[in-house]
């Protein structure tokens, strides 16, 4: 994707870019070595580092439950405080708002 993103902003006119907000991992299993290695390969490499995400979206049911016909909660937002699924999603949440509005 980060190809094709970089490909795309060479054929767009300087004042139309596709701004990329980043790269974030998820469906992150941090008990998985592979996630692991493949998650700090991405954060040593100097040319995709600076697109990677502080922060990832673990592999947690509670996404696919809440995507389910007639789910309750309907929505990762309406979990309790305390839930690991909600607290990720925040966190992104957060850094997105950041990045869009804060220019950060």
């Amino acid at each position: 994707m980060l190809q094709l993103w970089k490909q795309e902003q060479l054929r767009r006119p300087i004042d139309k870019p596709i701004n990329l907000v980043g790269i974030l991992p998820n469906m992150f299993n941090s008990r998985s070595s592979l996630h692991k290695g493949l998650l700090e390969s991405l954060s040593n490499n100097h040319q995709i580092s600076q697109y990677v995400i502080p922060g990832k979206i673990g592999r947690r049911i509670a996404f696919a439950e809440v995507d389910a016909e007639d789910a309750q909660p309907s929505s990762i937002f309406d979990l309790p405080d305390n839930n690991f699924a909600k607290q990720e999603a925040l966190a992104f949440c957060h850094y997105l708002n950041q990045r869009m509005y804060n220019n950060g």
